[in-house]
């Protein structure tokens, strides 16, 4: 797969002179982060940095003596001096505005290409096709169009018969205004001065299906001399598939699909450093929302017999950001688990709006409510009344950080780069569970970008193993901070490898109408025996795919495995090594992605009751297996289950070791996600003054001077240079 990376060509006379910054190597672990800064501001300060760089589609080679994981002068390659920070204080009170049910009106769902993105190149700032050919380029989506009428709906039909438009008026009506950004280039056009097109789009270029001229315009999306635009993932629901992101420039839209989420935030990384290449050296806002739409419950009674079915619109002041999938209400009731993770939304936005409508040939309204994102910053579950007796449970959290300058941060990351032990071991008894899974996902990810990681979860997890005092039972049982932090890293570094390994499988079932019910009291006599046969066989579909999956696991993951192994064999407990694999593979990632496909993107909705309790009876197969443990009597529906346990024991045990074993072969390409650092260290900067909010004084006093740090980053003032390797 070609992927987007720095141009790597060989240089010539014509070349201009590269950044001393992209050779740059700190050498050696025993320097300071702050020595490695100063070294990297010499630099920068004395090169002419007038240069832009290149961004291409070609795998870039990493020297032998680059960290694998990556360093801070990978993301600091662009970052110049520190500027005056800006404060920004916004409040708004939370509210809940109960609006009447809308009468709804199906607006237009245009046919959009969706473009391969492993077709094309990011040469000289145009997205350019280097390979396929036109017709295997794209394929054409129906780009879900809200169901429910609204302003943006009116305006686009005024804007599509009115003759005096300008010529991009048509494709815009049918691509920008119910999109994520149509409110954007609306509100735009209000404030610019209606410009004659200097090359409108002819009706085959708005389809799409015309001449080769015409697929030529859109071959090509230049970006040089853009000063406003938008890059931005795109939810599942607004296409149908997952992974896509859309470029908006002021000209046009293009929609882009992706293989996999690692591949589809490289790409929105890169594209983002060509528009702004030195984004981490200013002030910046971060918005996003994370929203999980739940369930209904007080559905209208539609009679007995009836399939009628629901679903959720999800708007941002009033542009369709995604819709859940369609669900039929059992006793009044429909469920839909379905997540939507909304991050770089603009910072103007005000509410989130929810309509729940009725599906048919047009939709009806049931319910609208609309809530404040300001008063959504707690986070927390709730219901929420939609009219009548209808209410909807979501929950949700809106989150809006002010990131500064990627160097101001440099004592915070020194702190986390080399006291991570002490920070994990003095917010381990104090913390909630919620709070837990939020600090090891954000040191990870900070972690990540400064090679640490892998050294942290060796450290935490034979930390654990002591911790316990050598009770296996025990070993990564509990929710802790090294638990949510090794589930955090597994689901990063591991994405290609669940979607090769039980993406095929999961889709299989949720296709199929196979019953796997094997409790007698859920099903009859009749059906039990060819209900054991489907489960049977389910069971070493997913088993034989995992025990054959060598070759695709993650290099990360042996490693930090491997080092456990060697840990625990100093011990002399080599048993352990296997215990501590099982525990951590299985039980924190491969039946969890079992059990919620959909928390994992194996899948965009939630599994239906059949697939669901299928889905549950494998993943209770396959975690005894992974224990080498037999059903017993408290599950004796399952007893006949334990031949296939044994059958699997031998193949299991060697899998186990396969994977602590460093000789062993694995994917030879690691993690090649994109990790947004400067983003990363004010998200933990956030959480930890929220934290340290009700610390005791006498823990913030013991933890220094991670208290004078976070409060200078607060108040804008400069931080001691107080931190080294040697204070680990």
């Amino acid at each position: 797969m070609v992927e987007p990376c720095e141009n790597q060509g060989t240089p010539d006379s014509s070349t201009p002179e590269l950044n001393p910054l992209g050779s740059y190597q700190w050498k050696g672990r025993n320097r300071s982060v702050w020595n490695k800064f100063q070294d990297w501001r010499t630099s920068f300060i004395q090169h002419n940095s007038s240069t832009k760089k290149q961004l291409r589609l070609f795998k870039k080679s990493k020297s032998s003596g680059e960290s694998k994981t990556g360093s801070f002068a990978r993301y600091l390659g662009s970052v110049s001096l520190p500027q005056k920070r800006r404060r920004k204080d916004v409040t708004e009170p939370d509210k809940v505005i109960e609006e009447t049910p809308v009468i709804s009106s199906l607006s237009p769902t245009p046919e959009v290409p969706v473009w391969d993105v492993s077709n094309f190149s990011l040469v000289d700032g145009r997205l350019v096709r280097t390979k396929g050919e036109e017709q295997d380029a794209f394929h054409t989506r129906s780009r879900a169009g809200s169901c429910v009428s609204s302003t943006e709906a009116v305006l686009g039909d005024r804007a599509e018969t009115d003759p005096n438009a300008d010529g991009n008026a048509d494709f815009e009506s049918k691509n920008q205004f119910n999109n994520v950004k149509g409110l954007i280039l609306k509100r735009k056009k209000k404030q610019n001065k209606k410009k004659t097109s200097s090359s409108p789009l002819s009706p085959d270029e708005r389809s799409f299906h015309g001449s080769h001229e015409s697929l030529g315009f859109v071959e090509i999306l230049d970006l040089n001399n853009e000063k406003d635009v938008t890059i931005r993932a795109l939810h599942s629901s607004i296409f149908g598939e997952q992974f896509c992101f859309e470029v908006i420039t002021s000209k046009c839209s293009r929609c882009f699909g992706c293989s996999s989420i690692l591949e589809r935030d490289r790409w929105i990384e890169n594209l983002r450093r060509f528009v702004q290449p030195d984004k981490d050296n200013f002030e910046r806002e971060e918005s996003s929302l994370s929203l999980w739409i739940h369930e209904a419950k007080g559905l209208p009674n539609s009679g007995p017999g009836s399939r009628a079915s629901y679903f959720c619109e999800v708007h941002l002041d009033g542009s369709l950001y995604g819709r859940t999938s369609s669900k039929t209400p059992e006793s009044g009731a429909a469920f839909w688990g379905e997540s939507f993770n909304l991050k770089d939304l603009p910072s103007f936005l005000g509410h989130v709006t929810l309509h729940l409508l009725r599906e048919g040939k047009e939709a009806t309204g049931v319910g609208t409510v609309t809530l404040a994102l300001e008063g959504m910053r707690e986070g927390g579950e709730r219901w929420v009344p939609l009219g009548g007796e209808v209410t909807l449970r979501l929950r949700g959290r809106y989150r809006k950080l002010c990131v500064l300058p990627l160097v101001q941060y440099k004592e915070f990351a020194e702190y986390l780069t080399w006291k991570y032990l002490k920070l994990s071991r003095a917010m381990e008894p104090i913390l909630s569970a919620r709070e837990k899974e939020e600090l090891g996902r954000s040191l990870i990810y900070v972690l990540q970008s400064t090679g640490q990681a892998k050294e942290f979860l060796v450290d935490l997890g034979t930390a654990e193993i002591t911790r316990y005092d050598f009770q296996d039972s025990l070993i990564f049982r509990e929710n802790t901070i090294v638990t949510k932090a090794i589930e955090e890293y597994m689901k990063m570094v591991g994405q290609t490898y669940l979607q090769e390994t039980l993406g095929p499988f999961v889709t299989r079932i949720y296709d199929s109408t196979d019953s796997h019910e094997v409790d007698p009291q859920r099903c009859s006599l009749e059906e039990l025996n060819e209900n054991k046969e489907h489960l049977w066989q389910s069971c070493e579909e997913v088993v034989q795919r995992i025990l054959d999956s060598q070759r695709s696991f993650p290099p990360e993951l042996l490693v930090v495995f491997s080092m456990w192994q060697e840990k625990v064999a100093s011990w002399n407990r080599p048993e352990l090594g296997s215990q501590m694999v099982s525990a951590c593979l299985f039980l924190r990632l491969l039946c969890p992605a079992i059990l919620s496909p959909g928390l994992f993107h194996l899948s965009p909705e939630h599994p239906k009751p059949l697939a669901a309790r299928a889905l549950t009876l494998v993943a209770k197969v396959l975690q005894n297996l992974a224990n080498f443990t037999r059903f017993g009597e408290k599950e004796d529906y399952m007893l006949f289950m334990n031949g296939f346990l044994e059958q699997y024991w031998d193949g299991m045990s060697l899998f186990l070791q396969t994977v602590t074993d460093l000789d062993s072969e694995v994917a030879p390409a690691g993690y090649e996600g994109s990790i947004d650092l400067a983003y990363e260290l004010a998200t933990l900067h956030f959480l930890l003054c929220g934290i340290f909010k009700g610390v005791h004084q006498q823990t913030k006093d013991q933890m220094e001077p991670l208290a004078t740090i976070l409060k200078a980053l607060a108040e804008g003032l400069p931080v001691p240079e107080c931190i080294t390797q040697d204070q680990r």
